[in-house]
């Protein structure tokens, strides 16, 4: 990635035959921890998506093991802020999908915007002893945003309506 994005880069949903769309986001990958009845604080690899309407988190146990919703799982989410302030919102992994998805996208691009390091804790409402833990330097997530859509400003009050034209049908991501 080119050092204005920090360690954000562009990367390209795919269609049904795995083929890239014109539909883009902004990925950042690292490693983290979880822990279950099992294991603790056990090898975590996560990829974040950010597009213009989601930000969604995909989660490898061991390293290997996506994280898939047989069935929708509600989490309690919270995320430290480069400040030092916790915010706290609910996030979800639906059925058939192997994302999370925070449901408060708005205080999220907020707090990406701010960049340093952010921080973020993922307990099952239902099973609190399953737990995720992951961080991410947000540094570059403004330049990354406007690469991504241009006259775009995270910054901006009136930003929402930039995201009008972006559709996406979320099929796929590229790895």
């Amino acid at each position: 990635s080119s050092p204005d994005l920090g360690d954000w880069n562009i990367k390209y949903y795919v269609d049904e035959f795995d083929r890239p769309t014109d539909e883009a986001y902004l990925s950042i990958a690292g490693e983290g921890t979880f822990s279950n009845s099992a294991t603790t604080d056990d090898e975590l690899e996560f990829r974040v998506l950010f597009d213009n309407e989601s930000f969604a988190v995909t989660l490898d146990e061991y390293g290997s093991h996506r994280v898939k919703g047989y069935m929708t799982i509600g989490y309690d989410a919270k995320v430290l802020d480069s400040n030092g302030e916790v915010y706290e919102m609910p996030a979800y992994l639906y059925e058939g999908s192997d994302r999370v998805y925070f449901s408060d996208y708005e205080l999220i691009r907020d707090i990406l915007s701010r960049g340093g390091t952010v921080r973020f804790n993922l307990v099952e409402s239902d099973d609190p002893i399953n737990e995720y833990n992951f961080a991410i330097d947000a540094t570059g997530f403004n330049a990354a945003l406007g690469s991504l859509y241009p006259g775009m400003s995270s910054t901006d009050p009136g930003a929402d309506a930039d995201f009008s034209s972006y559709s996406g049908d979320g099929k796929g991501a590229v790895a």
